[in-house]
């Protein structure tokens, strides 16, 4: 299943840098270098996983609780692998850790992104 999230994060994270640099002048996200996507995609691993292996086992469990909680409560009915575009969205229109704030107005945001503006929290 993660390597199923890294591709569909890496498909969906590119065509959306590549959208976002037609619009804009800004740099385009690299997925093999790119922290802010690193740090989406672990979490999610976290917070999809029922076990949290070895990675998780160093992490606060409540922390662990909480990822898990945001997540199944954001996801609804709908199966994984469409909730992987958000947050590969939510990823790139983020600034670089630790502070995760939105590089664009809230109201220049896609939609599913902004649904998912408070997952930031989680990871500072």
């Amino acid at each position: 299943m993660f390597l199923r999230l890294i591709a569909a994060l890496s498909l969906s994270g590119l065509l959306t840098a590549t959208a976002m640099a037609q619009r804009s002048t800004l740099p385009v996200a690299g997925f093999d270098t790119d922290i802010r996507v690193f740090s989406v995609a672990a979490a999610l691993n976290v917070a999809t996983s029922p076990d949290v292996g070895k990675f998780g086992t160093a992490l606060d469990p409540d922390l662990v609780r909480r990822l898990k909680q945001f997540y199944t409560n954001h996801k609804g009915n709908r199966p994984d692998e469409t909730q992987l575009a958000q947050y590969a969205g939510l990823a790139l229109n983020l600034s670089d850790p630790p502070e995760f704030k939105p590089r664009y107005r809230e109201e220049q945001l896609p939609d599913d992104v902004r649904a998912s503006l408070v997952f930031p929290d989680l990871l500072r």
